[in-house]
């Protein structure tokens, strides 16, 4: 069994879908759940168009490692925040647009994946609103149970402007901290003692 963690970041002007993909990050994981401490240390991974050129590279990259991943194990977790609502979608549209592959054959890789997305896990302890439910909210809960989770490195809204300023460095550490905090979240189920302290 393999299983990534995986987010991306990306730079819009306008609406949701007319956006690029600047980075695509990946924890590559094989601890098992509730490991106390989290003992091995992460293992990053960054697909950025700042070091391989372009998006359509940053996104053929991708996915000749998605692919490899896929085939190399007996099955693959992919987990994430908000994956389902946006970066699965996002990257399908753009394996097209990129001719990586048909909309079919995207579709399939992607099925071949157990796909768990805490955005929807965490909705039960957000009373089935979308408002509000951010990773940063999750995170702040989970940690007022007084669980150790990572605190993020900047938000999500402040990569336009690095984008914009070449400060290609803070993308990268804001990416590798929501990634962090993901794992932290997924290995010790604590989205279930969130909903457990909600009732």
């Amino acid at each position: 069994m393999a299983r990534i963690y995986f987010d991306i970041e990306t730079y819009r002007k306008d609406e949701p879908f007319d956006e690029k993909v600047v980075a695509i990050g990946v924890i590559e994981d094989f601890v098992s759940h509730n490991t106390k401490p989290l003992k091995e240390e992460a293992r990053f991974r960054i697909f950025s168009e700042w070091s391989l050129g372009t998006e359509k590279a940053v996104i053929e990259e991708f996915y000749g490692y998605l692919r490899q991943l896929i085939k190399n194990s007996r099955f693959l977790e992919v987990v994430g925040f908000g994956i389902l609502r946006l970066d699965i979608p996002l990257l399908i549209q753009k394996g097209v647009e990129y001719g990586v592959g048909t909309i079919s054959e995207l579709n399939r890789l992607w099925f071949k994946a157990y796909t768990i997305d805490l955005f929807q896990c965490s909705l039960i302890a957000n009373n089935m609103k979308f408002a509000g439910n951010s990773l940063e909210n999750l995170a702040e809960r989970i940690r007022k149970l007084g669980l150790q989770i990572s605190h993020p490195y900047g938000k999500g809204r402040e990569v336009r402007e690095w984008y914009e300023n070449r400060e290609y460095a803070k993308i990268e550490e804001h990416l590798k901290s929501d990634l962090k905090i993901i794992r932290e979240i997924y290995l010790t189920q604590s989205i279930a003692k969130v909903v457990k302290s909600s009732s």
